[in-house]
């Protein structure tokens, strides 16, 4: 498979590998899928707060493109039929991002059962990185480089954002706290407590509830 974007940042298109690592962003439907074809993939699912995700795609004018959901029939008819006459009711922009983010997430929760994927929440990766380390080697199967720790105080080399390694982890993780207006968080909050997503973060806290990632599978 070639393609100029997952290319972009390979050394050598001719190299092998012992390791491959995919992330997808799109493909939080697939997942169950996935686990039943593929077991022996090590699946991580990842989970960033709402508002931090919100305040991140404001900026950039991306359309939330409900339809996507909204558009597959058995989709509607099934896992989602008890909340469609509700994402038709939500008219503000802010209000139909966070759709977006509740959807991707709800779907993804409620077909995984914990064996299928270990789940880690982005903040829990900033603010204490060591542990998750240990996680994804146990729960993941994934083995580390020796150095890996060193590594998290830098940016992505693709980070839209290139001042985040002069802040402080706690900084890091509420930055969103700075750009959201009052009035934009109790859009947002409506639609996560609509789907239930209040038990894993709070709009008045960075850092989420739940001391257990898993414990985001066991809520749906």
């Amino acid at each position: 498979y070639r393609n100029k974007w997952t290319d972009s940042w390979n050394v050598s298109r001719f190299a092998t590998y012992d390791f491959r690592l995919y992330k997808a962003i799109r493909a939080h439907g697939l997942l169950k899928y996935i686990s039943l074809k593929f077991p022996e993939v090590s699946q991580v699912y990842i989970m960033r707060h709402p508002l931090a995700a919100l305040s991140s795609y404001l900026p950039r004018n991306w359309p939330p493109r409900l339809d996507y959901f909204l558009g597959q029939a058995k989709l509607c008819d099934g896992l989602l039929c008890p909340h469609v006459d509700f994402i038709r009711s939500v008219d503000g922009h802010v209000g139909k991002i966070m759709l977006r983010w509740c959807l991707e997430n709800y779907i993804a929760l409620s077909q995984l059962e914990e064996q299928d994927a270990t789940v880690v929440f982005y903040e829990d990766m900033v603010v204490r990185p060591w542990r998750e380390v240990e996680r994804l080697k146990r729960g993941g199967r994934i083995e580390f480089p020796d150095d890996i720790l060193d590594k998290f105080s830098q940016p992505a080399l693709h980070s839209f954002d290139r001042g985040l390694s002069e802040l402080s982890e706690d900084e890091r993780v509420s930055k969103w706290k700075k750009k959201l207006s009052p009035e934009q968080v109790a859009e947002a909050e409506v639609v996560l407590k609509h789907f239930g997503f209040e038990r894993i973060y709070s709009c008045e806290s960075a850092l989420p509830l739940l001391d257990d990632p898993q414990d985001a599978i066991r809520l749906f």
